[in-house]
């Protein structure tokens, strides 16, 4: 959320539009409310040179922010690993305050050998593989993308499922 204050006073309160701009960018624009304006912007990632302008009214002359640096990093993300016989599946989600999903692919690994046993791209944050005769334990490793962080999994058992007896 961005949010901008045009000083005034109680008598005449400044009126209008406030523009917010990513560099010389108008990114949205909100309408003065007691003398503050507010946008909800989800910015990407990377720098973005913020400020706010306002044309000011009949009372109050016009009015910009000084500029505020604002860095957005790549979310970070968890992984998940199961598996169900020799299917695989691992779901990569986005961690809080992040959002969206995670594209790009995951390696399954041989934690013992760091062999990669196989490489999945992901379709809606999950890849599925077969791994048949897998004797160690694996991992999820997902290499990131421009907006995720990487991550891995713990370690999975070998060993199927217990059932119930």
């Amino acid at each position: 959320m961005l949010f901008a204050q045009v000083a005034g006073n109680v008598s005449t309160p400044p009126t209008g539009t406030v523009n917010f701009l990513d560099g010389t960018t108008v990114i949205g624009s909100g309408v003065l409310s007691q003398s503050s304006a507010y946008i909800v912007v989800t910015l990407a990632v990377g720098t973005h040179q913020i400020s706010a302008t306002w044309a000011g009214d009949s009372n109050w002359p016009p009015a910009q922010s000084a500029v505020v640096v604002v860095t957005v990093k790549p979310a970070a993300t968890a992984t998940l690993l199961t598996n169900f016989g020799t299917a695989w599946t691992a779901v990569v989600i986005a961690l809080p305050p992040g959002e969206g999903t995670p594209a790009g692919s995951v390696q399954f690994v041989d934690t013992v050998t760091q062999a990669v046993l196989a490489t999945a791209t992901l379709s809606n944050g999950v890849a599925s593989v077969t791994l048949t005769s897998v004797t160690d334990p694996v991992q999820a490793v997902y290499s990131g993308d421009t907006n995720f962080q990487a991550s891995t999994s713990r370690n999975t058992s070998t060993r199927p499922p217990r059932t119930g007896r």
